[in-house]
């Protein structure tokens, strides 16, 4: 059995997952890094020299690696993901419209207009009105929710502009960024990665060019599925079994 573990793992959690692995019915169990499946699966040559970094924004966490002769050089798992910009979102809108709006609402808000660098659609990028009176045509989407003041419900009109400061500070990219990376980029993956513009907006803040993977979601799944079709050949990037009965 294959499973996938993020970079900043313990020892103890490590162990309590080989447990319940065993404990499902598994003979061996193997062990692999997510930032690793995520390369994997987004078809990074893992194996060779070269050094290749890949984000995956998932919704509680984020994994930064670069990767090397099928090993992770350097990591960080970050404790902030997808979540974040949704707790964001419905603080923003209780702040600024006097709303309470759930997580899913939040959510939702975040798929329809959410963005992370102006894209086409926005009244940055059309030189339209303000986010709270977008015309026809822009990215623009109604909050629904109760009234933080008297509890009633109502909705606002807000733009794809209006939520893009919640996204929060870019983080800052390793130190130990290489020649390799600043030449061929950095992949994004995760459910994160499919924010409109978070590519560019990375791409402006650290001057590497940022890409996103052509099935960011699935990439982690899919890299996991590779190392047990090509058990032999990524044996490297998995080592040993973690345990056996």
């Amino acid at each position: 059995m294959v499973v996938c573990v993020p970079s900043g793992v313990t020892q103890v959690e490590r162990r309590a997952i080989v447990h319940a692995s065993l404990s499902a019915g598994a003979r061996a169990v193997h062990l692999i890094e997510e930032p690793m499946a995520a390369a994997i699966g987004a078809g990074l040559p893992v194996s060779s020299p070269r050094g290749s970094m890949v984000v995956d924004i998932g919704g509680g966490t984020t994994e930064v690696a670069v990767i090397s002769l099928g090993g992770i050089v350097t990591a960080r798992s970050l404790r902030v993901g997808g979540d974040r910009l949704d707790t964001a979102l419905t603080d923003f809108v209780r702040k600024e419209h006097s709303l309470l709006v759930g997580e899913r609402t939040a959510e939702d808000v975040k798929v329809a207009i959410g963005s992370a660098w102006p894209v086409p659609g926005d009244e940055e990028f059309e030189g339209g009105r303000s986010p709270c009176g977008a015309g026809e045509g822009q990215r623009a989407a109604e909050d629904g929710g109760a009234d933080g003041a008297g509890g009633a419900g109502g909705a606002r009109r807000a733009g794809g502009g209006d939520h893009r400061g919640r996204a929060g500070d870019p983080e800052e990219c390793p130190p130990e960024l290489s020649g390799d990376v600043m030449e061929h980029g950095i992949v994004l993956t995760g459910g994160g990665a499919l924010l409109p513009g978070l590519d560019l907006r990375m791409a402006s803040a650290t001057g590497i060019p940022v890409f996103v993977a052509d099935e960011p979601l699935d990439c982690v799944a899919l890299g996991s599925g590779r190392c047990v079709e090509d058990f032999d050949g990524l044996q490297r990037v998995l080592g040993k079994a973690e345990a056996v009965r």
